[in-house]
């Protein structure tokens, strides 16, 4: 009986341990968290967009003081995700994710109220509008990451990577927005 007791305890074990290895967020895993390891060609192009950006708003936004220019040094923090511009390998929580979606959230927010207190033009607008969508569907891509109890290492480490790029491309509209507002200005 001692030795069923025995074996039938090694044996949850080891499927509680496999199960949190390729199943990283499910409600039997020990440590809820996976690791994401970047392209360090990515990083460095990420990075090298995101210095950009902010050296053109920071030589921009010296004379002038608007809500647009008021609202984007917030916008920016979002950008900086520690995971996103370090090439190290990073470990990534649902505690990290719970924050990430706050910073997306907020940049939502305040986007939604660049869009009703401001007046751009036409192509800023437009802008605009493709980085408010683009944002909420960042927001639900990190949703499903947050949620995706039954998703294995493989699919949520693809999926992360999938959002770190969905990050970039906001930049871009983020960049694009802001160049044709402060042109236009």
């Amino acid at each position: 009986m001692k030795k069923i007791t025995k074996d039938f305890f090694i044996f949850c074990i080891i499927i509680i341990a496999g199960i949190t290895w390729f199943f990283p967020f499910s409600q039997l895993s020990i440590y809820k968290s996976f690791t994401y390891n970047p392209d360090p060609v990515v990083v460095e192009q990420y990075k090298d967009d995101l210095n950009r950006f902010k050296s053109k708003y920071n030589k921009n936004s010296r004379n002038q003081n608007d809500l647009t220019n008021e609202r984007i040094q917030y916008i920016i923090e979002m950008y900086e995700e520690d995971s996103f511009l370090s090439d190290e390998r990073s470990k990534i929580t649902k505690h990290r994710l719970d924050s990430l979606l706050f910073e997306i959230v907020e940049t939502r927010e305040l986007l939604i109220e660049l869009a009703f207190k401001e007046s751009y033009e036409r192509n800023a607008d437009d802008f605009l509008r493709l980085l408010l969508e683009d944002t909420l569907a960042l927001e639900e891509q990190i949703q499903n990451l947050i949620y995706s109890n039954s998703n294995s290492r493989f699919t949520l480490e693809r999926q992360y990577s999938n959002l770190y790029m969905g990050f970039n491309r906001n930049l871009d509209l983020l960049a694009s927005f802001y160049d044709d507002y402060a042109q236009n200005r």
